[in-house]
């Protein structure tokens, strides 16, 4: 790649990084992803409701294989780039995605878990060939002391649709929708939408050359070039490791989705609405600082990056993720709610209790509950409030 006159003609997206020829593809990504993560953060729940909840644990099966096809597209996307051009693999990626999210709905609706497995697996082929054949299109263009930056806003726009604009959009598009599993099923259905105008923008906005054309040497032949990234990892064990790093610490992340959604909205009682904006929350703050460590690892090494602020910052704030909405339930506002937290039996006559009526009587017999009355559901008629009703 030749870098000679273009210094001159410099914008300002090249000097913060974004290189100009593509500044559509990051916004086409941004879109696609957004609808690509509209239903992460509830489709557990809704796949259960949907089956029975006696099925929970093949809705977790049928995820863990979505990821399975995730893990080997991710692969696939960059080797496919390198034969046939990241513009060809990332309309590849739309119509998979599309396709196949059609039938995983059809599949749903009739109820039919092997069609589940196999829809579903398909379709996570979809946003690896879209997302990260254009990664590929980045790292082919950008200038070498600016590839970590460009990598950073890479995935500035990849965390900012999923899961954070995704969940935004489940926010409001659910409840417009009618809400309960209608609203959910419809939502999806637009986020199909959100899906094809992402792909448009990227493919009638970006015009750079190297997106149609063959980026492999024309001397390699196509198994050697979909088995040069199986050969390099086995032949260079930091390749490996770097592999085995980002698989083990991203895994945890991703499997919270399936459990938490559950957990948060529905055994805490934050509700479905607030766990979405709890996520949306989240992966912003993972949105300002995708950018800001880019930029980090081009100076202080990518290496120390990934160790201190990757690994161990990422396992306390996983911890903290599951651990604060625990010890913060929204049972109570106000004075009470000082005293609800520090109460245990409180916490135990929350609304995610099975067994609330039981705490709660034998808690009114006590001079401290007496005191900080039990939260339980609220009857029909009563006024509402965040916290819920106390007797």
């Amino acid at each position: 790649m030749t870098t000679t006159a273009p210094a001159a003609r410099e914008t300002f997206l090249d000097r913060i990084g974004i290189p100009h020829p593509l500044r559509w593809g990051f916004l086409g990504v941004l879109v696609f992803m957004t609808g690509n993560g509209v239903e992460s953060n509830f489709l557990s729940p809704h796949m259960t409701h949907a089956l029975g909840e006696d099925k929970f644990a093949i809705v977790a099966q049928i995820i863990a294989m979505y990821s399975l096809a995730v893990l080997i597209a991710s692969y696939l996307s960059g080797a496919l780039a390198d034969l046939w051009g990241p513009r060809r693999v990332m309309t590849l990626g739309m119509i998979l995605w599309i396709v196949f999210e059609g039938a995983f709905l059809f599949s749903l609706s009739v109820e039919s878990v092997p069609l589940l497995f196999v829809s579903y697996f398909l379709r996570g082929f979809g946003f690896p060939f879209f997302a990260f054949a254009f990664l590929v299109w980045i790292n082919q263009i950008v200038p070498k002391k600016r590839n970590g930056t460009a990598v950073g806003w890479f995935y500035v726009m990849f965390t900012g649709g999923l899961p954070t604009l995704g969940s935004l959009f489940a926010v409001f598009a659910i409840p417009a929708f009618g809400g309960g599993a209608g609203g959910e099923t419809n939502t999806m259905v637009a986020s199909a939408a959100l899906v094809l105008v992402g792909w448009a923008i990227a493919h009638f906005g970006v015009r750079e050359p190297h997106g149609k054309r063959r980026l492999a040497p024309a001397t390699d032949s196509a198994a050697r070039v979909l088995t040069s990234g199986i050969v390099l990892t086995a032949r260079n064990p930091k390749v490996l490791m770097g592999f085995l790093i980002r698989l083990i610490n991203t895994a945890p992340e991703f499997g919270m989705f399936i459990v938490l959604p559950a957990v948060m909205a529905d055994q805490l009682g934050w509700g479905q609405s607030r766990w979405l904006i709890m996520t949306v929350v989240i992966f912003a703050g993972n949105i300002a600082f995708n950018a800001v460590f880019g930029a980090i690892g081009d100076r202080m090494g990518w290496g120390r990056t990934v160790r201190w602020f990757g690994i161990v910052g990422s396992s306390i704030g996983l911890l903290l993720w599951w651990y604060v909405p625990h010890w913060c339930r929204p049972a109570a506002t106000g004075a009470s709610s000082s005293r609800r937290s520090r109460e245990p039996s409180s916490a135990s006559c929350s609304p995610a209790s099975s067994r609330w009526g039981r705490s709660c009587r034998r808690s009114r017999r006590s001079r401290r509950a007496r005191r900080w009355p039990c939260t339980r559901p609220r009857p029909a008629g009563r006024p509402s409030s965040a916290a819920g009703w106390s007797p």
